[in-house]
């Protein structure tokens, strides 16, 4: 009976992790949509400076490629990049945790050591990740996508640490080894003890 309390706790638990994961998702995306709507704005008051209609005739192309950018569908944008930093923080808090980076690492620094050592890595992973539809350069992305992947990641991290024992991958290493090794030893000296 206690068995079967402690495994429904944990499945609530995990679940409302899952929720909190989703809901961090869904909040990034409606910021990166804002800044994404924040910089359509500021661009479309830019081009109709004087210095705009310059920077235009000067840098033709890039005006092209960032009008092309904003004249697409922005929350759809939003919702693409967040994605791919969704599956990107997964992954990477699933190696840390299997790994002992996370405890090691990660649990004992603060919010700037996150943004710096964490949340900008998983940015440039997901501009790796990114089609090059959108058009857009490295820095521009990390500025943009730094703090929606810090929220992302966070929560992961969380997650995977609370479904997950710490050091899975190396203990299943570890384990696989011993059992070669007492392999390897029964073969050679003979002495069999598996």
């Amino acid at each position: 009976m206690e068995q079967q309390f402690k495994f429904s706790r944990l499945i609530f638990w995990t679940s409302s992790q899952l929720m909190r994961v989703l809901q961090q998702f869904a909040g990034a995306t409606m910021l990166s949509t804002g800044i994404l709507y924040f910089g359509k704005y500021l661009w479309w008051i830019y081009i109709q400076t004087p210095v705009g209609h310059q920077y235009v005739s000067l840098f033709g192309e890039r005006a092209i490629v960032v009008t092309a950018l904003f004249s697409q569908d922005l929350l759809r944008i939003a919702f693409d990049i967040n994605l791919i930093v969704l599956q990107t923080s997964l992954l990477v808090a699933l190696l840390c945790h299997s790994l002992f980076i996370k405890t090691t690492f990660y649990d004992s620094q603060g919010i700037t050591e996150h943004l710096v050592f964490w949340s900008m890595p998983v940015s440039f992973v997901a501009f790796l990740l990114l089609p090059e539809t959108y058009g857009m350069d490295l820095t521009v992305f990390i500025l943009l996508w730094l703090i929606p992947s810090h929220l992302i990641l966070t929560c992961c991290m969380r997650l995977v640490g609370d479904v997950l024992p710490d050091g899975l991958l190396l203990n299943i290493v570890y384990n696989l080894l011993y059992k070669i090794y007492q392999v390897a030893n029964c073969v050679v000296l003979r002495r069999c003890e598996i």
